[in-house]
């Protein structure tokens, strides 16, 4: 099986410089958390209903963001926001955000940023809370993107969002699955294997009634030999 690309149905991120502002239709999120910018997190919401719910097969979730600008070195966590699927894009600001977010969890992953990175891209692991997330039902999953470490100086980290306009949808942020069975073999590779054993059986099976088959009998002559 393929490897299966959600993209987020709202994304945005808040930011404490510019308290009342919404940001969902800007084309890139931003994570900060320095002295001298404040505290900036992003936000991204991804709907399960399209994902494998078969409990036979397990998956690997990767959340993967490209980098627009990265002005520090950032080390920065995807969390999942618990009960916080009912928020919009275009009304979600950093004085209303604090309703949901205490409600999170800590980072599945972190993913350490180097200077000056753009258009490389990101990935967190979120297998964990996407599989706890379809067990419980959840319609929708939230990942909160936060700076793990207070930078010095005027420091953040920009990500293109789902409203970018400068490059192909594909370079939106994706949520990106991977399935295998549950012993952990790809399915395709399955699918490779029992498809090789069918055509070695039907190989067998043909040589088998081949050698199997009658040749002509050969004619039996009797001589008798005369009396003298």
């Amino acid at each position: 099986m393929e490897p299966q690309t959600v993209y987020p149905i709202e994304d945005t991120y808040v930011d404490a410089s510019s308290p009342s502002a919404a940001h969902g239709l800007e084309e890139y999120l931003k994570v900060s958390d320095n002295k001298a910018g404040g505290l900036s997190i992003a936000f991204l919401m991804f709907d399960l209903s399209g994902v494998s719910h078969d409990s036979n097969v397990s998956f690997e979730a990767k959340l993967r963001l490209c980098g627009l600008s990265v002005n520090s070195s950032y080390v920065i966590g995807a969390h999942w926001c618990l009960n916080s699927n009912t928020w919009n894009e275009n009304t979600l600001t950093f004085v209303n955000y604090s309703y949901f977010f205490p409600n999170r969890t800590g980072p599945e992953s972190v993913t350490t940023l180097p200077l000056g990175s753009q258009n490389v891209w990101y990935e967190w692991v979120v297998t964990d809370f996407v599989s706890t997330a379809i067990r419980e039902k959840y319609e929708n999953i939230t990942f909160g993107l936060e700076a793990e470490e207070t930078v010095q100086g005027n420091g953040f980290a920009m990500f293109y969002s789902k409203d970018q306009q400068q490059l192909p949808p594909t370079f939106n942020p994706q949520l990106v699955f991977t399935y295998h069975d549950i012993g952990g073999t790809s399915l395709d590779i399955i699918g490779e294997v029992v498809f090789g054993v069918l055509v070695t059986a039907a190989i067998i099976f043909i040589a088998y009634r081949f050698l199997k088959k009658p040749g002509k009998k050969r004619r039996r002559f009797s001589y008798v030999r005369a009396k003298k």
